[in-house]
């Protein structure tokens, strides 16, 4: 069985993984700070990170794409799917849930 992870670091860059061996798949650029959170929905077709660059980004999972860039006025600290994949919720200090 196969699954993957995505891990964010103190760079803008989010990397997808192999969630067996932690083997590189690909990175998301476009973030101009840090990510501080990253996650993928439950089917693996997009990601989400969250950054200090004070935006959330939802991403094509398998092109890299940048599908939506969601700006605020903070730094983002955590980000995450609802269980129906409809909503990225994200955390920060303007406590914002973006519809997707």
């Amino acid at each position: 069985m196969n699954f993957f992870l995505i891990s964010a670091s103190k760079d803008p860059t989010p990397m997808l993984r192999n969630g067996e061996t932690g083997d590189w798949i690909r990175t998301f650029e476009g973030h101009k700070g840090a990510v501080w959170s990253c996650c993928l929905d439950k089917n693996t077709l997009r990601a989400a990170s969250a950054s200090a660059d004070f935006s959330a980004k939802l991403w094509d999972a398998l092109t890299r794409d940048v599908l939506h860039s969601f700006d605020q006025k903070h730094i983002v600290r955590a980000c995450s799917f609802s269980e129906d994949t409809h909503f990225l919720l994200t955390g920060g200090f303007e406590k914002k849930t973006s519809h997707i």
